[in-house]
């Protein structure tokens, strides 16, 4: 049967879930910043005695983070995205760690128009960020080291119109499937790629879907 609790000690908006390697739950979400302009990013997790409570993982004095992913790693880490907004930029933000010991947010993007990161780590622990920037599909990876540098950012596609609901996924070989809805003269196709796993050091392969 289900269960029905708030968490506790968290307000805000678009949550995120996901489950890691070693079975832990994590939440994020967007809240606002208690007296400053803007939001930031929130995490807890589900542990066998309940939630923890939320962690401010972004942490921005002057910008306004919001819409979070998250993806659990194999080794029980958590790796979120977001935007990050100035006054009339956007990049990418991005954090990863575990309850109570989070490294210091990183931008994975110049700033410019980036927007909707979306995030995925293969069963492997290689992590796979895909954002828009403005009619670019934008890709950066990093090896499943803690220490792992991230690669060069990467052009997945030039999408003329525009780009709606994009998503991402690993599958059990570390392959990464990519899927978003492409506007174009009132039209809406639904087109996927593939990338093979990293480690293989292969390019996303285009396909039509529909």
């Amino acid at each position: 049967h289900w269960i029905n609790a708030p968490v506790p000690g968290a307000r805000g908006w678009r949550p995120a879930l996901a489950c890691d390697g070693e079975g832990g739950i994590h939440l994020v979400w967007e809240s606002a910043i208690p007296n400053r302009q803007g939001d930031d990013v929130y995490h807890a997790q589900l542990t066998a005695s309940g939630w923890t409570l939320p962690e401010n993982i972004s942490d921005t004095a002057d910008t306004d983070s919001s819409l979070p992913r998250v993806a659990g790693a194999p080794d029980g880490t958590v790796h979120v995205v977001w935007t990050e907004r100035y006054a009339n930029r956007s990049a990418v933000g991005y954090a990863f760690g575990r309850y109570a010991s989070w490294l210091k947010p990183l931008a994975l993007s110049g700033s410019g128009q980036h927007r909707a990161p979306h995030i995925a780590v293969s069963p492997h622990g290689y992590v796979h960020v895909l954002w828009v920037d403005g009619d670019v599909l934008a890709y950066r990876h990093r090896g499943p080291a803690a220490d792992a540098p991230w690669h060069a950012v990467q052009q997945v596609t030039r999408i003329p119109g525009g780009v709606a609901h994009l998503d991402v996924v690993c599958d059990h070989g570390g392959n990464v499937h990519l899927v978003w809805v492409q506007e174009q003269e009132g039209q809406h196709t639904l087109c996927y790629r593939r990338r093979e796993a990293a480690q293989k050091h292969k390019q996303f392969i285009p396909t039509v879907v529909g």
